[in-house]
This record gives structure tokens, sequence and C-alpha cells, in this order.
């Protein structure tokens, strides 16, 4: 895997300045409501009122592309926390405007969620057409049941968002049509791959 770090700030959001105006603060109000509606409270982290951006990663960076124009990119690779474990994870990755036509680009990292993980994780982006993380985002993606979830999820995100004071301009669907269309080359993949190694069939008796 390719480490795709650049500069992190641990124990941080990334990208703030970058998110339009009031977004942010509507999120953080909004994450624990979402959370608690979302999830059994009994099996919730014991975490969260210290962690509540912890599980919103993809409804808040799909909101957060969308309320600016759908501008630059959502990538998907791993949070790979300090000890080993990798953790699918999305962020916005935008590429700054230039000052002078000779300067180089930059990259502007958006990633709301990132204060989630604990000081010295990094994110890494996966080798191309890894089997693993394909399926990873396809499962999260284009499941039913997780597509559904995530519908849900960001539905309640929107309530939730216009109650702090962020009115969206975009449906659910639109936002989770968009996010299809961005990874629809892993959907093919998943796909083809399956195709060729079907699963084998169960025995009848």
């Amino acid at each position: 895997m390719r480490n795709t770090a650049f500069d992190h700030k641990d124990g941080r959001a990334l990208g703030v300045a970058y998110m339009p105006e009031g977004l942010f603060p509507a999120l953080t109000a909004s994450w624990r409501e979402v959370a608690l509606r979302m999830r059994d409270e009994d099996t919730l982290s014991e975490h969260l009122e210290n962690n509540p951006s912890l599980g919103q990663n993809l409804t808040s960076v799909a909101q957060t592309w969308a309320e600016g124009g759908c501008k630059g990119s959502i990538v998907a690779g791993y949070a790979q926390t300090p000890s080993g474990k990798n953790l699918l994870h999305f962020r916005i990755h935008k590429e700054a405007a230039l000052d002078h036509p000779d300067d180089q680009p930059s990259m502007r990292i958006i990633d709301p969620t990132w204060q989630q993980f604990p000081p010295g994780t990094v994110f890494v982006a996966p080798e191309d057409n890894d089997p693993e993380f394909d399926r990873a985002v396809y499962d999260v993606l284009y499941e039913p049941e997780a597509n559904q979830k995530l519908r849900k999820e960001l539905d309640l995100l929107q309530d939730m968002l216009a109650t702090n004071g962020y009115y969206s301009q975009y449906t659910v669907h639109a936002l989770v049509t968009s996010l299809e269309r961005r990874f629809k080359n892993v959907k093919k993949r998943v796909e083809t791959r399956a195709q060729a190694n079907p699963e084998p069939s169960a025995l009848v008796a």
C-alpha cells in the first residue's frame, strides 16, 4: 500500500477552512444524535461523548463534497492506526488554486472526521485493483442493505443539520447517486471478478 499521509494534524479534522461556511459546526453538533438514533444505545462505544465523529465518515464526506459543489474528488483508502489496523476511510482531495502560473499545484485535504483516530494514524492508499479493498468499498456502497442504511443515515444527518441551522441543497438520492458514480469502476471490477470466479452452489440433499 502507498502512504499518502501528506501533512496530518493528529487529533483534529482536516481542511475545515475549505468547507462551506457553517457546515462543520453543524456536522459536529449533529453527530451524536445521528449515532444515537442509528445504533443501539446499549452497544454504543463508551467513548461516544469524546469521539462523536466515530462512524460518521462516509456520510460527512459525501455531504461536504456535495455542499462544496462536488469540486475535487472523494478518495477512498485506509486509515492505518499505530496498532496496525486498516480501517476503510473516505476523504476529499481538492487541488488548490494557483497564485501564479509557474506555481506547483498543491493538494487540499478535507477530512471532517479525521479526529476519530488516535495520534500517529496515517492515510494509506491501496495498490490499484486491490481485490480486498475493492470489496470493502463495494460492501458499503452497493450491497443493498448497506446502501439503504447509508440513505437512512444521510437522511437523518440532513434533518439534524437543519436542526442545527444548516440546510442542504441536495437530496439524499442525489448524494448516493454521485457516490455510486464516483466508484463505478470499483463496482465493475468486483462484479467482473465474481463472474469469473462464481461461488459454488450449495449442495441440495
